[in-house]
């Protein structure tokens, strides 16, 4: 029953339509948003561009193909990995009367795709202030505000992604697992970027930090331990925020100064 929430409120209030409507767009968003967004765009393209500074080994990730310039075998890499997860998760909906597998597979992606959108509201705010005299044929009106707010969202809704790994009675690890795997991911790839690796782990640290908050606030906020009771684990989360978002944007428009030309187009 609460798989479909929205459809059972609908039906028990007498909305047989509306709940059919429901149904058919639970299948045609994600058919038509999700799946052409992912499948045909950002994650076969994530792969060529990681073939292409050299973290795939071979070259067939890099290839794209010569009519339709699309890079195949990210594509079909992408497919057969979605429906490896697809049964993954059916089996655990079978097994599990809250779909266990389901949740958690919605919680790594949430939270997983946050981190991309974590870091646009920090470069905005950076390159703004590190390079005052560009041309910008737009300028985002309200940008710090908005920068801020959009951060501070991302870190709450990584600490809400977390925390769905953790209500599954299938897994009540999860959450701890997904923000584990998200850090090592990191530390791997600053590791396998370049031989400069404390100055990536130290340009990064903040991203250290957030995990590991986010960490210790899943173990003692209201998800697991409840020390820390709504709203405070909110508040805890968003104080934290602010604070790596002041941290970031200070401490690192000086550097950007010295690196980027003080001439040329942008847009922020």
């Amino acid at each position: 029953m609460y798989t479909f929430p929205f459809f059972y409120e609908a039906v028990g209030l007498g909305l047989g339509a509306l709940g059919i409507v429901l149904v058919i767009d639970g299948v045609v968003s994600p058919t038509g948003g999700t799946l052409s967004q992912y499948m045909g765009g950002s994650t076969s393209r994530v792969m060529y561009g990681t073939a292409k500074e050299g973290y795939l080994g071979g070259s067939s990730f890099f290839r794209v193909h010569p009519k339709y310039r699309v890079p195949v075998v990210g594509i079909i890499t992408t497919f057969i990995v979605t429906i490896v997860l697809l049964v993954i998760a059916a089996i655990g909906y079978l097994v599990s009367s809250v779909g266990g597998a389901w949740s958690a597979l919605t919680s790594i992606v949430t939270t997983t795709g946050v981190f991309s959108y974590i870091i646009g509201p920090v470069a905005l705010v950076i390159f703004r202030r590190a390079h005052k005299d560009l041309k910008r044929p737009f300028v985002l009106p309200g940008g710090f505000a908005l920068s801020l707010v959009a951060f501070i969202v991302s870190a709450l809704m990584i600490y809400w992604g977390g925390a769905g790994g953790l209500i599954s009675s299938s897994d009540p690890y999860g959450g701890y697992i997904l923000l584990i795997i998200i850090l090592a991911g990191f530390l791997l790839y600053g590791y396998a970027k370049d031989k400069n690796f404390s100055r990536d782990i130290k340009s990064g640290a903040w991203v250290i930090v957030l995990l590991l908050f986010n960490i210790v606030l899943l173990y003692v906020g209201e998800y697991q331990r409840n020390y820390l009771k709504l709203p405070w684990d909110w508040v805890a989360e968003i104080v934290v925020a602010i604070g790596l978002f002041f941290w970031l944007t200070t401490q690192r428009c000086h550097r950007r100064r010295q690196r980027l030309p003080s001439k040329g187009g942008a847009s922020a």
